[in-house]
Order: structure tokens, then sequence, then C-alpha cells
């Protein structure tokens, strides 16, 4: 082979081997940069959760204490006309609208998940009332059977509502606990 062809040849074979190696090493630092990119904006999305949930968590636990508390003066009520014959209700009428004022107050504050075991605490507190107005009716009436029924059905609906309230209670722990470094994207609703 002529020495020139060879030098022309082996001067194009190098910069054939130079622009591939320059090729790869340029496609390599772009996925690098893009894999940097992609975990920085990972970052900053799990910091924006992290300060979106502990910004939420002071007024959510408010709100929960709140309406747990009036769950218990509810469930006072209830009791104290378990143990009587007295069915004057507008006391449990008065705590159950004070439960349903702060029951908004929470489903105000979400997230969505809090907001069906709030809402069985809420219809069974209303819920409580029929059977103390079926047993005040039955009283004047002197019906002791269906007071008798009626205490009865206060009883189921009061077991049922202590129920809810604890289901609510665990929800409530469980959102508030929430530190907000899990894995899940930031969300409205979180």
């Amino acid at each position: 082979m002529d020495a020139g062809l060879a030098a022309v040849l082996g001067a194009v074979v190098g910069a054939a081997g130079t622009g591939a190696a320059g090729f790869v090493t340029g496609w390599w630092n772009a996925r690098t940069v893009q894999r940097q990119s992609q975990v920085q904006e990972e970052q900053a999305r799990r910091q924006l959760r992290f300060e979106h949930t502990r910004e939420l968590r002071e007024p959510r636990r408010r709100v929960y204490t709140a309406f747990i508390a009036q769950t218990r003066l509810v469930d006072r009520e209830l009791g104290r006309y378990s143990i009587s014959d007295a069915y004057d209700l507008n006391a449990l009428h008065t705590e159950v609208e004070r439960l349903d004022h702060i029951g908004i107050e929470v489903m105000l504050e979400g997230p969505d998940s809090i907001v069906a075991p709030a809402r069985e605490v809420i219809d069974l507190a209303h819920k409580s009332i029929r059977p103390l107005r079926l047993a005040a009716r039955a009283q004047d009436g002197n019906d002791t059977e269906a007071v008798a029924a009626a205490r009865d059905n206060l009883a189921s609906v009061g077991l049922a509502f202590a129920h809810s309230v604890r289901s609510f209670t665990h929800e409530a722990r469980s959102i508030l606990s929430d530190d907000g470094r899990n894995p899940a994207p930031c969300a409205g609703s979180s």
C-alpha cells in the first residue's frame, strides 16, 4: 500500500475512532445530566410534599380534636337518655348540631379519606334522635314495650356510633402521622 494512502487511511480511522469516542462520551454525559435532573426533580417534589403535609398537620389536628371532643359530648347525652326517663331532646339536638358544624370543618380540612368516617359519625348521631323521640312518645302513651324497644334501638345506634368514632379516630391518627416523606406525589388532597 502506498505510504500516503496508508497515512490518509490511518488519519480517517483515527478521526472516526476519536469521533465515535466523543459521541459516546457526549451521549453518556447527556444521560447522566438527565438522570441527575430527574433525581433533583423528585427530591424537590418530596420536599414540597413534606412541607405541604407539615403545613396541613396543625389545622387538621385542631379540627379533628374538636370533632372527637364533640363526639364525647354527644355520647354523654345519649348515655344520659339511656339511664333516664327524661326525653327533653334539646341538649342532644344542640350537641348533634355542634358535631355537624365541626364535621363540615373536618371535611374542608380533608383529606378525602377522612370524609366518609366523619359523615358516618354525623349520620349516626342524627339517627340517635329518632329512637329517643319514639321512646318519648311511647312513654307519654304508657307503652312500656315500645319504650323498651326504642331503648334497645338507641343502644344499637349508640354502639354503632361508638364504633364509627373509633374508625374516625383511627383514620385521623393515620393522617396526622403522615410525615410527607413517603414517595407519593404531592397532591392537593393530601
